[in-house]
């Protein structure tokens, strides 16, 4: 897949960024955070494809566990810039540092190149499970799509 040509004022390539490299071994980073229109920051993360339950129990948990820690390490990561403690560098553009964030929506997308819609909803039910506290707290979604979903909200090309 493909991501969108995005303004690079409003992408974050937290996975390629000082601060993923620095925080060293064990933390978990979402491929990139995008500042959608004014009021949404998305998580972004990609597969190629995801275990399923019925097949295998224990592939799946560890899959929907990964997934969880790199959207929760992400946030962590990202938030602590904004709030500066830890250094960018330079890197986080600067329409996140001018962010309204006491209105912004933060949402983690999880896009899963060729999986099937009918396997979508079931991920994001265990997704939402695993991250309640989070969506308790901040108010955050999951949102799970397939490319064919990504493309149609500009998501990848």
């Amino acid at each position: 897949m493909i991501f969108g040509e995005y303004d690079p004022d409003k992408v974050f390539q937290i996975e390629h960024s000082p601060i993923h490299k620095q925080a060293g071994e064990g933390i978990k980073s979402v491929e990139f955070v995008l500042l959608q229109k004014a009021d949404k920051i998305f998580f972004v993360e990609a597969k190629s494809s995801s275990p399923q339950a019925v097949k295998d129990l224990q592939k799946y948990q560890q899959f929907i566990n990964d997934i969880t820690e790199k959207f929760i390490h992400s946030f962590d990561m990202f938030m602590a810039c904004c709030l500066n403690r830890l250094d960018d560098e330079g890197q986080m553009g600067k329409a996140f540092r001018k962010a309204d964030y006491d209105k912004i929506k933060f949402v983690f997308i999880l896009v899963i190149h060729g999986h099937e819609e009918k396997w979508l909803l079931p991920l994001q039910e265990e997704l939402n499970k695993c991250l309640k506290f989070h969506n308790a707290i901040w108010k955050s979604k999951v949102i799970i799509m397939n490319e064919k979903i990504a493309k149609k909200y500009g998501l990848v090309l």
